[in-house]
């Protein structure tokens, strides 16, 4: 895990994604970003990696999951 307030980064800034890849050891175009802001699922996109976009729980199912982005 990794904590914002421990490496003093915040989302949408593409250092916590790229650290947090080189930490799992996933490669982005293998990686599943999910969040409720907008820029934080652009920023993830822009990095490679499938991005969802949700504003609220209930909307989520496994066809978001499909690898389109």
């Amino acid at each position: 895990m990794i904590f914002s307030s421990e490496v003093k980064l915040v989302k949408p800034d593409a250092a916590i994604f790229e650290l947090a890849l080189k930490e799992s050891g996933a490669a982005a175009q293998s990686t599943t970003f999910v969040d409720d802001r907008l820029e934080n699922v652009l920023a993830a996109r822009r990095l490679g990696m499938d991005s969802v976009h949700f504003k609220h729980v209930s909307q989520m199912d496994n066809s978001d999951f499909n690898g389109s982005g």
